[in-house]
């Protein structure tokens, strides 16, 4: 069989297109670096900073066919299943980005309490919000990720412990009548209580937002694209470090990552693989990790002879004694 020179062409620009425009049902992790968190946050004080702190990210991208086959070849490109972000197959893109943008704010919210917490000052929390972050594959439910959940049987659904008291009064197949705000727009759902576990539920998973006044004031600069709650740690090193008379920077590069609950403790994240690549590759002095990551982390320090000095903590105040050292 022949082909003429417009056949190839016609015949390559298909190839092409599949290689660079036809999505895999993956992310494709190609590496990772650093971003000063001082530069996401305004807070207006005397202290001066003569280092920085700096969030550790990775970079995911939405696969095609031709970075997933170069994700074989390439070392430390990673493949991960895009059904891992969710909690069910009808999650789509808008839910994933939703929830992702959800915990940043929430992570923001906890880094602001517990470093104005450490540094001894007052944190006012007002007009708390709850929302529907996923769906229960196994309960049907007319629920969407998003909703604002305003009330359950006419109580305000952000009185946690009234909303428990009423689910305890109810039994299985109970209609509970919910009133949410969906697209700005006021809307009632009703649906059965159903056995889930050793409780009743609604087969949803619900997370709070809220306001916050703190004096001096604070706002967030991060960009579109920094999402998740893995930065909390450090912003709430950054937050304390302008609170406080002393720099804990020192003049060091310090990096690092971790979430961050409003009373301070450290959690688990992932991709720390790539986070303390990123770090020794754009000179970070130091890098903090969550304890539960330690051990990843320390393999992958050692097995590249890394001289960035890896530092395991547990919590907020963990992290400034381990600084000031």
């Amino acid at each position: 069989m022949k082909f003429n020179k417009e056949d190839l062409f016609i015949y390559i620009l298909i190839i092409l297109c599949v290689i660079t425009v036809i999505p895999v049902n993956y992310y494709i992790t190609t590496g990772g670096g650093i971003s000063n968190v001082g530069e996401r946050i305004e807070l207006y004080t005397n202290n001066k900073t003569k280092g920085s702190f700096n969030l550790s990210y990775v970079t995911s991208l939405r696969g095609r066919v031709g970075s997933y086959l170069l994700s074989y070849i390439i070392p430390n490109w990673e493949r991960e299943s895009f059904n891992g972000y969710k909690y069910s197959k009808e999650e789509n893109v808008n839910d994933l980005q939703f929830r992702s943008d959800f915990e940043l704010k929430q992570a923001n919210l906890s880094a602001v309490i517990s470093a104005y917490t450490a540094a001894g000052l007052k944190v006012e929390i007002e007009n708390k919000k709850m929302y529907v972050l996923a769906k229960d594959p196994k309960y049907k439910t007319d629920f969407k990720i998003g909703d604002q959940i305003v009330s359950a049987d006419g109580i305000d659904f952000s009185l946690v412990a009234r909303i428990t008291d009423l689910l305890d009064e109810k039994k299985e197949g109970d209609i509970v009548n919910f009133k949410i705000i969906r697209n700005s727009k006021e809307k009632e759902i009703k649906t059965p209580l159903k056995k889930m576990g050793n409780r009743l539920g609604i087969g949803i998973l619900v997370g709070t937002n809220y306001d916050i006044k703190t004096n001096p004031k604070v706002k967030f600069k991060f960009k579109n694209d920094e999402t998740g709650p893995s930065a909390g740690l450090m912003t709430s090193l950054e937050i304390y470090n302008r609170l406080v008379k002393e720099d804990l920077t020192k003049g060091r590069v310090i990096a690092g990552t971790g979430t961050i609950s409003s009373i301070g403790e450290v959690g688990e994240i992932g991709g720390v693989k790539f986070k303390l690549l990123g770090a020794e590759k754009k000179g970070a002095n130091i890098f903090l990790c969550p304890k539960a990551n330690y051990k990843e982390a320390l393999k992958v320090h050692k097995k590249n002879k890394m001289k960035i000095k890896l530092i395991p903590v547990e919590t907020l105040n963990d992290a400034i004694e381990k600084l000031k050292a």
